[in-house]
């Protein structure tokens, strides 16, 4: 056999063996999920309204509220029409997700070293220490968007810079960013590339300059407008303009300048603050790691390389356009871009940190590698015959390891842990059914003329809902603070007054919020039940901490002494 024979059988037979220790890596990591018996409450609670329009059960936005953009239903819509939300289907394809993106995360690696060993090393030191994060919440849909954008970056970094693979690289981060607005920022990272080709003038074509610049601003497109299609076939469209409306308060509606304050590490408002803790304690912070990697991309991109000619004159240019600035541009604008994502939430939660994970190790392995090769450049000038030149170059790159994990450690170490399982545990794991809601004949006889009921807190509603396959008596499927404003809440309250639910489920176990606090200042539904309703009590389902229905006796007090159950501004 040929020595290329013998490479390519070489290669695929590494390729296969990384395969192989992906998935059983991530099967350990499984365990985090593996005994449970249906998804997360965020995965389950944007699957009702995925598959809502296919059960005949409503709308999404118009009969769900929920504050998700339209590209996590799209996704999801074929999975419940293929598999109607089986439990293990989402089991193994996060398991074969999470083995693709670890894969395109070695891949990169590989490119960046242009060797097998070291790529391996980084990807087991770093990327396995935090994969615990996409195990947290099951098919969660900040994993799903993630694992669209790692492919946009995998496209716009290592495949061959023709238009399709823009255009192929844009409709993966404009569709992740659709599926969760903190990905919204690597739009602009295939912009970013084309924008620093031009800058440092690799020109060889306006023509393929601008077909490129087309493809990805068509592949933008076709993603808006695919959401937009979604949205006008269902004739949703006004309901979502709600959603985008309650989102831009959460933001403020405050000018561009004071959401640039809000996103940028370099906040105009407290940037001394800031450099004073960057100064004073860089390792010990972890915006040091960012402020770091702004600093870098300053000093490669933006600062003109001097050079002196030959009439002795200094001159200024960008320097020329190679496969390492590029490579470079990409990794640090994914890293970055990711990172202004991040801040949008600036939660330290597994979930919410969860996007910054294969950037991270990206962006660590390149600094890694630029502070390696300048660092040897210089040991090279200065102690190339020093006697113990080995052991000071050995050192210099330990001590350049250490600083990575003395910024990172702090920041991800309390989420780095493995449960174990038994074989048995495994394979039952996989086995699990999701539940099915026990609806008393009585219950349902009550619903017979209107099959809506109304499940009040915790993030267990729509588990409810889900399994029973019943509609909500309100949108508002899920009570919370957090996705519900002061619109909503009256829209909500203008419900009740017009009318009751026939039945209700009252649950505060997993509510997340100051229930009292809650009820005073909307509706005082502890009290109404008591006063209006009968309870049943009725096993759910297993492993739900609920012990019955409410079943609506008559609703004549509510409506003579409305005061003693909503709070003076609503009445």
């Amino acid at each position: 056999m040929s020595i290329k024979g013998n490479n390519t059988l070489g290669r695929y037979y590494s390729l296969v063996s990384l395969v192989i220790l992906l998935i059983l890596t991530n099967l350990v990591y499984a365990s985090y999920f593996i005994r449970d018996a249906y998804p997360s409450h965020n995965m389950i609670s944007n699957l009702i309204m995925a598959a809502a329009p296919l059960n005949n059960l409503g709308l999404p936005y118009k009969d769900y509220w929920d504050i998700y953009p339209p590209g996590i239903y799209i996704f999801l819509s074929p999975f419940e029409y293929l598999f109607n939300g089986q439990t293990i289907v989402f089991k193994i394809f996060h398991i074969l997700f999470s083995v693709l993106m670890g894969l395109m995360v070695l891949k990169s690696l590989n490119r960046i070293f242009h060797t097998r060993f070291t790529p391996v090393v980084l990807f087991f030191l770093l990327y396995l220490l935090l994969s615990n994060y996409f195990y947290c919440i099951l098919f969660h849909n900040a994993f799903l968007a993630l694992l669209l954008s790692v492919g946009g970056f995998y496209l716009l970094a290592f495949s061959k810079k023709t238009w399709l693979n823009f255009l192929f690289s844009s409709i993966l981060f404009a569709f992740s960013a659709s599926m969760k607005e903190t990905f919204l920022f690597t739009i602009f990272l295939p912009f970013l590339y084309l924008a620093s080709r031009y800058l440092f003038r690799e020109r060889k074509s306006l023509k393929a300059f601008s077909k490129n610049l087309s493809a990805v601003v068509i592949g933008i497109l076709l993603v808006l407008l695919g959401n937009y299609l979604y949205l006008h076939l269902l004739g949703v469209q006004n309901n979502y303009n709600e959603v985008t409306a309650y989102k831009s308060q959460l933001v403020g509606g405050n000018s561009l300048l004071q959401l640039f304050n809000n996103l940028n590490p370099f906040a105009f408002s407290d940037f001394s603050s800031r450099f004073k803790e960057f100064s004073s304690s860089f390792f010990l912070h972890s915006h040091g790691f960012i402020y770091y990697m702004y600093l870098l991309a300053f000093l490669v991109f933006l600062i003109p390389i001097t050079s002196i000619n030959q009439n002795g004159k200094r001159k200024y240019s960008f320097g020329k356009w190679n496969h390492e600035r590029g490579l470079a541009v990409t990794v640090f604008g994914f890293f970055i871009l990711h990172y202004e994502g991040f801040q949008l939430l600036n939660k330290m939660q597994p979930n919410y940190t969860l996007q910054m994970v294969p950037a991270l190790v990206l962006a660590t392995a390149l600094l890694y590698k630029i502070s390696k090769n300048k660092l040897q450049t210089i040991l090279n000038e200065r102690f190339a015959n020093h006697t113990y030149y080995s052991k000071i170059k050995n050192g210099a790159f330990a001590f350049i390891i250490l600083c990575f994990v003395w910024v990172l450690y702090p920041r991800f170490s309390h989420f780095s842990f493995i449960q174990t399982m038994s074989l048995s545990e495994y394979i039952n794991g996989f086995s699990i059914k999701k539940p099915e809601v026990i609806i008393p004949e009585k219950v349902k006889q009550v619903m017979a003329n209107d099959s809506r009921i109304f499940h009040i807190y915790g993030w267990g509603t729509p588990y409810f809902y889900y399994f029973s396959n019943a509609k909500p008596f309100s949108r508002f499927f899920i009570i919370h603070p957090n996705i519900l404003g002061e619109v909503q809440l009256k829209e909500l309250v203008e419900q009740f007054k017009n009318e009751l639910p026939k039945v209700m489920v009252y649950n505060q176990t997993g509510a997340d919020m100051n229930v009292p606090e809650f009820e005073n200042n909307t509706i005082q539904f502890e009290k109404l039940l008591s006063k209006c309703y009968e309870f049943h009590p009725a096993i759910i389902y297993n492993g739900y901490n609920c012990s019955g229905y409410y079943l609506l006796k008559s609703d004549d007090y509510f409506k003579s002494h409305p005061e003693e159950f909503i709070a003076s501004k609503y009445r």
